[in-house]
Formats: structure tokens, C-alpha cells, sequence
């Protein structure tokens, strides 16, 4: 729920904010054991030691590219001539979860996604030791906002990695959960455009490149409650002097893309709801089982 903190277009948002609790940082391992920030996820089922969490597909793709620097096939090759890439290892992809005053790592045991409509799903796992960690989650929506009307864009931005001098492979991590407002400036649901083919939302508001996977949701006051209908996929700027300009000078108003959330609802006989979203041009990952010698190793 969003309460105070409100600025001009941004809640300011620290550490104890329930919001955090339904939030995760991807977090991708490079060969020299540095942790590189691929995006953020949002979770939308919890239960203790599990749960199941949304994010971008292109978050999950930035592993692949970290695990193979070197692509076999030309950049400028069209995929549809391409061999389907191999299922990806995720052993090196990790959940940063806060939860209070503490933070755990968490593995990621399963990943499904659609590079197309740009929408991923996945499951996280619980470090050994914190059998309750996940209890708080976001309930999905079907109700999307029209042209004009005002939404929010949850992430996590201004993300950033230090490396320790003294000890190879370790480091700090800093980042900021970052609330901000703004107008729905379209919709679509029928024409593809080239980063979402599937129906998307474009919006004002100035993103940051790791808020990448995070919430879209109507926002219709303080005190609204959270409920994704899209995820963010990307800013049309990104990575050149418009993004500078429109994500650090508040004044000016940016342009940022949603996925929106194809899903079907269902009620339960004990109550409540299941929720299904369908998927195309599927690609998966998974914690490989280790070889059985070098377990009994």
C-alpha cells in the first residue's frame, strides 16, 4: 500500500516499507564471481520457503549473455533462422529478498519466459535456515487503467555494484526502491511493436534501466493498494543522453513501456482464485542436478 513519502513525482521509500516485502532484485554472477544487477520481481505467490515471482523476460536473457559473452551466431542474424537456444543454467542466478532488518540470497529453481510479449516467471527458493521467509505477495489484476489516467511504476533503480579491493569475488551492493507516478499516454493490444509484441502500456514516467521487471499498477491516491496489471519493460532512451536527462531532471516528463499481463482467472471451491498466463516463443531455465560423481565427491 502506498502511504506517505509522496514528491512531486515519486514516493521516497526506505528500507521498512512493507513494499519491500513483495519485491526481489535479480542478481546475475559473473565468471569472476562479481554480482551483476540484471533487473527487478515482483512476487504474486508465497508460500514460506517458496515462492513464485514475476519479472522481464530480457532480465532473464542478461544471464545468457553474462554466461556467453561469445554468441556463436552473428547479432545481426534473424532469429527465426536460429537453432532455439539452450535450455539456461541458473545456478548463477540469484534473488536478493529484504525482509526487516535482514537480507537473504535465494536461488532460483525454475524459469519460464517469452521473449516476445517480454513476461517471465520463476520460482525462488528459501536459504535452509529461513523456512518462513516468503509471506507477503502481490494480487494480480485484469483491471487496466485508460489513456490518461494515473499509474505507478515499482523497482528497483540506480543500481550498482563495489568491489572489494581486498577480497576477489566479493563486494557491496547499493540500490534504492524507487515509487513513481505518471499517465498512461497509450494502449495497445493489437499492434506489436519492437520490444513487446503482445499488448502493452506506455506511460510518462522516467524509469531507471534496473526497474526493469517491476510493477506497473493504477494509482489512484495515497493509501491505494498495489495490483500489477503490467511489467516494465523498458524505456524507448535507454542508454543514451535522453535517459540522463529525463530520469535525473524530475521536471521533465519520460516515456516508459509496460507489458501488460495476459492472464486468465478462475475461482476456487475453498475460495479466492487461481490465475494462468498463457506463454509463447518459450524459452526455460533451471538449477541443472549436479554430475553424481562429483556429488559423492
Amino acid at each position: 500500500m502506498l502511504t506517505d513519502g509522496f514528491q512531486w513525482d515519486e514516493f521516497i521509500v526506505d528500507s521498512s516499507d512493507p513494499v519491500y516485502s513483495g519485491l526481489v532484485s535479480l542478481m546475475a554472477i559473473k565468471d569472476d564471481g562479481i554480482p551483476h544487477l540484471i533487473g527487478t520481481a515482483f512476487i504474486v505467490e508465497a508460500r514460506g520457503n517458496r515462492a513464485l515471482a514475476i519479472s522481464a523476460a530480457h532480465c532473464i536473457e542478461d544471464l545468457r549473455k553474462i554466461l556467453h559473452p561469445n554468441p556463436i551466431h552473428h547479432p545481426s542474424a534473424l532469429e527465426e533462422f536460429l537453432p532455439p537456444p539452450e535450455e539456461l543454467e541458473l545456478e548463477r542466478l540469484k534473488g536478493i529478498y529484504l525482509f526487516g532488518d535482514k537480507l537473504a540470497i535465494c536461488s532460483v529453481e525454475l524459469a519460464i519466459w517469452d521473449v516476445a510479449t517480454d513476461v517471465a516467471g520463476f520460482t525462488l527458493l528459501a536459504p535452509d535456515s529461513e523456512e518462513d521467509l516468503f509471506q507477503a505477495r502481490f494480487s494480480l489484476t485484469e483491471d487496466v487503467p485508460d489513456v490518461g489516467d494515473y499509474v505507478a511504476m515499482i523497482g528497483f533503480g540506480e543500481l550498482k555494484v563495489i568491489p572489494d579491493e581486498n577480497e576477489k569475488g566479493k563486494g557491496n551492493i547499493e540500490k534504492r526502491i524507487i515509487v513513481r507516478i505518471g499517465r498512461v499516454e497509450e494502449i495497445c493490444f493489437d499492434r506489436p511493436q519492437i520490444y513487446v509484441k503482445g499488448p502493452w502500456v506506455k506511460t510518462s514516467i522516467p524509469i531507471f534501466s534496473g526497474m526493469s521487471g517491476g510493477i506497473v499498477s493504477r494509482f489512484t491516491g495515497l493509501g491505494s493498494s498495489i495490483e500489477p496489471f503490467a511489467i516494465i519493460s523498458h524505456s524507448p532512451g535507454k542508454g543514451s543522453a535522453y535517459e540522463d536527462e529525463t530520469v535525473y531532471d524530475r521536471a521533465k516528463s519520460g516515456e516508459s513501456v509496460g507489458s501488460i499481463i495476459r492472464m486468465n482467472k478462475s475461482s476456487l471451491p475453498q475460495g479466492g482464485y487461481a490465475v494462468s498466463i498463457p506463454l509463447n516463443n518459450i524459452r526455460t531455465g533451471r538449477i541443472f542436478p549436479k554430475d553424481t560423481e562429483e556429488s559423492a565427491t
